[in-house]
């Protein structure tokens, strides 16, 4: 690995990144993870690069499936509201898949031992599938997230292939995935606070 950056360096590109404008369609973070961002990048030595608290989605794509062509017809970082999804998908088109994606976040670390501390805290909150990449010019990424996605075709192109009954039952199933979810990221954000808590106090 290449020299870790010093505190300046990180510093600049802290600033860099929290003073850019924000990326997403939404323009700001999820509300669910607003206190665990704000807590983690009030630490010197990480700023969060990319996040999303988790959704419940309603989108199309092409006849080869291509993700990065899609259109999304509903979308909510909350609970799916099974009226409004309804709605959504009578004027929805094309090839349509309901999805619920989980938390994710990324985390630029300025030392590897903090990232690893950081990484520790991750894998005993659950998150099993997250991990370390280490780039040029010092740079540490900690990619957060877990494998607890659901993703299931409504829509063949043509019409839509399932019942009322069982696009319910897929609402309630996401809905269940979402509320644990909260769950994971609540354990996670306490298991952060008081790891850096132990951290001030030690140095007092």
């Amino acid at each position: 690995m290449e020299k870790e950056l010093t505190e300046k360096e990180f510093s600049n590109i802290k600033k860099q990144i929290l003073e850019s404008p924000d990326s997403s369609k939404k323009g700001n973070f999820d509300s669910a993870i607003v206190d665990l961002i704000n807590i983690l990048n009030n630490e010197r030595d990480y700023v969060t690069t990319s996040s999303c608290s988790g959704r419940i989605v309603l989108i199309s794509v092409n006849a080869d499936n291509q993700k990065n062509e899609c259109e999304t017809w509903y979308e909510t970082h909350e609970f799916a509201i099974e009226e409004d999804l309804a709605s959504s998908l009578q004027k929805a088109t094309g090839y349509l898949f309901f999805k619920f994606e989980p938390f994710v976040l990324h985390v630029q670390c300025r030392t590897l031992l903090g990232a690893k501390r950081l990484f520790d805290i991750v894998r005993n909150s659950g998150y099993k599938d997250s991990g370390l990449v280490i780039g040029k010019h010092g740079k540490i990424i900690l990619g957060i997230r877990n494998k607890n996605n659901l993703e299931i075709p409504v829509s063949n192109g043509e019409e839509i292939i399932v019942t009322n009954s069982y696009l319910k039952y897929c609402i309630d199933l996401a809905n269940k995935k979402m509320t644990k979810n909260f769950e994971q990221i609540n354990r996670f954000q306490n298991a952060v606070s008081l790891h850096f808590e132990s951290l001030k106090n030690e140095s007092c």
